[in-house]
């Protein structure tokens, strides 16, 4: 028993030792990972507006596609988001690059990670929070949207005066 107890107290000296070690890389590895987390939340509520927009105006061609993006996002892994994004925009960039050269740019072919993440967390969290926009938008009242009609508003003006706020 005092031997397994010996064991376990060297585990734990040891164990703190090395988060002592990698704590500077943690802190650094912390400051990279809000920054992207970041960046992917802005990329996201972007995507997200202009999706939600799209959804709500009913436009004939513009709704089915942003129908099918947010069904397409909402319903595959993140996981195979990641995947496609990181190893999928490069190869299809490459083979357009084969056909017409000259034409792409080095960083679609040379995909960065920190790009490829950004990306794909940006278009996953558009497509969950345009939903939440758009059923937000499709909460409010018939009356609000007829008084702002009344008033002489157009839909624009109805969305951005009445609705968005």
């Amino acid at each position: 028993m005092t031997e397994l107890l010996q064991t376990l107290l060297n585990d734990l000296k040891l164990m703190y030792q090395n988060a002592v070690v990698a704590f500077p890389a943690m802190l650094l590895a912390t400051r990279f990972t809000l920054m992207y987390a970041v960046c992917s939340m802005v990329l996201g509520v972007v995507i997200a507006f202009v999706v939600a927009m799209l959804r709500v105006s009913k436009t004939p061609v513009l709704d089915p596609l942003a129908r099918l993006y947010v069904s397409v996002i909402r319903g595959t892994p993140l996981l195979v988001q990641i995947y496609m994004t990181y190893y999928g925009v490069p190869s299809f960039w490459q083979t357009i690059d084969a056909s017409f050269p000259k034409l792409v740019p080095n960083i679609l072919i040379d995909f960065p990670v920190w790009l490829a993440g950004t990306l794909a967390l940006g278009l996953n969290v558009g497509a969950y929070m345009s939903e939440t926009l758009r059923g937000s938008i499709d909460g409010v009242g018939k009356g609000q949207w007829e008084a702002a009609r009344s008033l002489g508003l157009n839909h624009l003006q109805t969305l951005s005066l009445v609705v968005l706020p």
